[in-house]
Protein backbone atom coordinates (compact mmCIF):
# COMPACT_ATOMS: atom_id res chain seq x y z
CA UNK A 1 0.00 0.00 0.00
CA UNK A 2 2.87 2.40 0.72
CA UNK A 3 4.21 1.68 -2.76
CA UNK A 4 0.83 2.49 -4.30
CA UNK A 5 0.60 5.73 -2.32
CA UNK A 6 4.13 6.73 -3.34
CA UNK A 7 3.64 5.91 -7.01
CA UNK A 8 0.27 7.75 -7.04
CA UNK A 9 1.93 10.89 -5.69
CA UNK A 10 4.77 10.47 -8.20
CA UNK A 11 2.25 10.25 -11.04
CA UNK A 12 0.86 13.63 -10.01
CA UNK A 13 4.31 15.18 -9.59
CA UNK A 14 5.43 13.86 -12.98
CA UNK A 15 2.30 14.50 -15.04
CA UNK A 16 1.26 18.00 -14.06
CA UNK A 17 4.47 19.82 -15.12
CA UNK A 18 4.31 18.05 -18.50
CA UNK A 19 1.21 20.01 -19.56
CA UNK A 20 2.60 23.59 -19.61
CA UNK A 21 5.91 22.28 -20.98
CA UNK A 22 4.29 20.54 -23.96
CA UNK A 23 2.01 23.55 -24.60
CA UNK A 24 5.20 25.57 -25.20
CA UNK A 25 6.73 22.93 -27.49
CA UNK A 26 9.45 22.14 -24.96
CA UNK A 27 10.69 18.72 -23.86
CA UNK A 28 8.66 17.44 -20.88
CA UNK A 29 11.56 16.30 -18.71
CA UNK A 30 9.23 15.19 -15.89
CA UNK A 31 8.10 12.35 -18.17
CA UNK A 32 11.17 10.64 -16.69
CA UNK A 33 9.26 10.60 -13.39
CA UNK A 34 5.76 9.99 -14.76
CA UNK A 35 6.28 6.91 -16.95
CA UNK A 36 8.34 4.85 -14.46
CA UNK A 37 5.77 5.72 -11.79
CA UNK A 38 2.98 4.55 -14.07
CA UNK A 39 4.77 1.25 -14.70
CA UNK A 40 5.39 0.83 -10.97
CA UNK A 41 1.77 1.63 -10.13
CA UNK A 42 0.46 -0.92 -12.64
CA UNK A 43 3.04 -3.48 -11.51
CA UNK A 44 1.98 -3.15 -7.90
CA UNK A 45 -1.58 -4.04 -8.91
CA UNK A 46 -0.26 -7.38 -10.20
CA UNK A 47 1.69 -7.94 -6.98
CA UNK A 48 -1.53 -7.42 -5.03
CA UNK A 49 -3.42 -9.77 -7.42
CA UNK A 50 -5.99 -7.13 -8.24
CA UNK A 51 -9.02 -7.99 -10.37
CA UNK A 52 -8.48 -6.26 -13.75
CA UNK A 53 -11.88 -4.52 -13.49
CA UNK A 54 -10.96 -3.07 -10.10
CA UNK A 55 -7.56 -2.07 -11.53
CA UNK A 56 -9.23 -0.33 -14.48
CA UNK A 57 -11.57 1.53 -12.12
CA UNK A 58 -8.62 2.60 -9.96
CA UNK A 59 -6.73 3.76 -13.06
CA UNK A 60 -9.71 5.83 -14.29
CA UNK A 61 -10.01 7.33 -10.81
CA UNK A 62 -6.29 8.11 -10.98
CA UNK A 63 -6.88 10.08 -14.18
CA UNK A 64 -9.72 11.95 -12.47
CA UNK A 65 -7.37 12.62 -9.54
CA UNK A 66 -4.74 14.23 -11.78
CA UNK A 67 -7.30 16.20 -13.82
CA UNK A 68 -9.02 17.55 -10.68
CA UNK A 69 -5.67 18.72 -9.37
CA UNK A 70 -4.95 20.44 -12.70
CA UNK A 71 -8.30 22.24 -12.56
CA UNK A 72 -7.46 23.41 -9.05
CA UNK A 73 -4.08 24.78 -10.13
CA UNK A 74 -5.54 26.42 -13.25
CA UNK A 75 -8.13 28.16 -11.11
CA UNK A 76 -5.38 29.90 -9.10
CA UNK A 77 -4.25 31.54 -12.34
CA UNK A 78 -7.85 32.47 -13.16
CA UNK A 79 -8.26 34.05 -9.71
CA UNK A 80 -5.28 36.32 -10.37
CA UNK A 81 -6.45 37.26 -13.88
CA UNK A 82 -10.03 38.08 -12.78
CA UNK A 83 -9.16 40.62 -10.06
CA UNK A 84 -11.69 43.46 -10.33
CA UNK A 85 -14.44 41.21 -11.73
CA UNK A 86 -16.07 40.41 -8.41
CA UNK A 87 -18.62 37.77 -9.46
CA UNK A 88 -16.17 35.87 -11.68
CA UNK A 89 -13.36 36.15 -9.15
CA UNK A 90 -15.62 34.90 -6.34
CA UNK A 91 -16.66 31.90 -8.43
CA UNK A 92 -13.04 31.00 -9.11
CA UNK A 93 -12.17 31.30 -5.42
CA UNK A 94 -14.96 28.86 -4.50
CA UNK A 95 -14.31 26.24 -7.17
CA UNK A 96 -10.55 26.25 -6.60
CA UNK A 97 -10.88 24.68 -3.17
CA UNK A 98 -13.63 22.31 -4.34
CA UNK A 99 -11.33 20.96 -7.06
CA UNK A 100 -8.53 20.29 -4.59
CA UNK A 101 -10.88 18.63 -2.10
CA UNK A 102 -12.06 16.46 -5.01
CA UNK A 103 -8.42 15.59 -5.72
CA UNK A 104 -7.93 14.44 -2.13
CA UNK A 105 -11.20 12.48 -2.23
CA UNK A 106 -10.14 10.69 -5.45
CA UNK A 107 -6.83 9.71 -3.83
CA UNK A 108 -8.65 8.39 -0.76
CA UNK A 109 -11.03 6.47 -3.02
CA UNK A 110 -8.15 4.80 -4.89
CA UNK A 111 -6.45 3.71 -1.67
CA UNK A 112 -9.75 2.57 -0.12
CA UNK A 113 -10.66 0.64 -3.28
CA UNK A 114 -7.34 -1.16 -3.49
CA UNK A 115 -7.41 -1.71 0.28
CA UNK A 116 -10.84 -3.41 -0.03
CA UNK A 117 -12.62 -0.91 2.24
CA UNK A 118 -16.43 -1.17 2.21
CA UNK A 119 -16.85 2.62 2.17
CA UNK A 120 -14.79 3.14 -1.02
CA UNK A 121 -17.86 3.45 -3.26
CA UNK A 122 -19.36 6.28 -1.18
CA UNK A 123 -16.06 8.20 -1.24
CA UNK A 124 -15.79 7.73 -5.02
CA UNK A 125 -19.29 9.07 -5.60
CA UNK A 126 -18.53 12.05 -3.35
CA UNK A 127 -15.25 12.70 -5.16
CA UNK A 128 -16.97 12.63 -8.54
CA UNK A 129 -19.72 15.01 -7.45
CA UNK A 130 -17.17 17.44 -5.98
CA UNK A 131 -15.05 17.34 -9.13
CA UNK A 132 -18.15 18.02 -11.25
CA UNK A 133 -19.23 20.88 -8.98
CA UNK A 134 -15.78 22.43 -9.12
CA UNK A 135 -14.95 21.62 -12.72
CA UNK A 136 -18.04 22.48 -14.74
CA UNK A 137 -18.14 26.23 -13.85
CA UNK A 138 -14.46 26.54 -14.75
CA UNK A 139 -14.94 24.60 -18.00
CA UNK A 140 -18.04 26.58 -19.07
CA UNK A 141 -16.45 29.99 -18.44
CA UNK A 142 -13.23 28.89 -20.17
CA UNK A 143 -15.16 27.57 -23.19
CA UNK A 144 -17.05 30.87 -23.51
CA UNK A 145 -13.78 32.82 -23.28
CA UNK A 146 -11.78 30.88 -25.86
CA UNK A 147 -14.67 29.77 -28.09
CA UNK A 148 -13.64 26.09 -28.19
CA UNK A 149 -13.61 22.96 -26.06
CA UNK A 150 -11.94 23.74 -22.74
CA UNK A 151 -9.02 21.71 -21.40
CA UNK A 152 -10.73 22.01 -18.00
CA UNK A 153 -13.74 19.94 -19.15
CA UNK A 154 -12.21 16.41 -19.01
CA UNK A 155 -12.09 16.45 -15.20
CA UNK A 156 -15.82 17.00 -14.58
CA UNK A 157 -16.82 14.85 -17.58
CA UNK A 158 -14.73 11.88 -16.44
CA UNK A 159 -15.89 12.38 -12.86
CA UNK A 160 -19.57 12.28 -13.84
CA UNK A 161 -18.93 9.15 -15.89
CA UNK A 162 -17.26 7.51 -12.87
CA UNK A 163 -20.19 8.48 -10.62
CA UNK A 164 -22.58 6.77 -13.06
CA UNK A 165 -20.31 3.69 -13.22
CA UNK A 166 -20.03 3.52 -9.43
CA UNK A 167 -23.83 3.60 -9.10
CA UNK A 168 -24.44 0.76 -11.57
CA UNK A 169 -25.66 -2.52 -9.99
CA UNK A 170 -22.87 -4.47 -11.71
CA UNK A 171 -20.24 -2.18 -10.13
CA UNK A 172 -21.88 -2.50 -6.71
CA UNK A 173 -21.70 -6.30 -6.99
CA UNK A 174 -18.10 -6.14 -8.22
CA UNK A 175 -17.10 -3.98 -5.25
CA UNK A 176 -19.04 -6.15 -2.79
CA UNK A 177 -17.19 -9.24 -4.06
CA UNK A 178 -13.88 -7.39 -3.98
CA UNK A 179 -14.41 -6.19 -0.39
CA UNK A 180 -15.38 -9.72 0.72
CA UNK A 181 -11.98 -10.95 -0.48
CA UNK A 182 -12.95 -12.74 -3.68
CA UNK A 183 -10.30 -12.71 -6.39
CA UNK A 184 -11.07 -12.87 -10.11
CA UNK A 185 -13.94 -15.15 -10.99
CA UNK A 186 -12.57 -18.58 -11.70
CA UNK A 187 -14.09 -20.63 -14.53
CA UNK A 188 -14.78 -24.13 -13.23
CA UNK A 189 -14.00 -26.85 -15.75
CA UNK A 190 -14.93 -30.48 -15.41
CA UNK A 191 -12.14 -33.03 -15.55
CA UNK A 192 -11.98 -35.02 -18.79
CA UNK A 193 -12.67 -38.34 -17.02
CA UNK A 194 -15.92 -36.95 -15.53
CA UNK A 195 -17.56 -36.83 -18.94
CA UNK A 196 -16.74 -40.44 -19.79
Amino acid sequence: MLGLIGSTLSLLAGFFPMIPTMSRDATPVTAAVFFPSLVLWAGLLFVRKTDWKVGALAFAAGLAYVLSFMDGVATIDKIQLSVGQDALNGMYVMVQQINWWATIAWAVFIFALLGRKPWAQVVGIGAGLMAALGGFPLAVVSTLEVGRFSMFAPSPLLSVALVVILMLPATRHLLADWVSGKEQVQIVTRPAHATQ
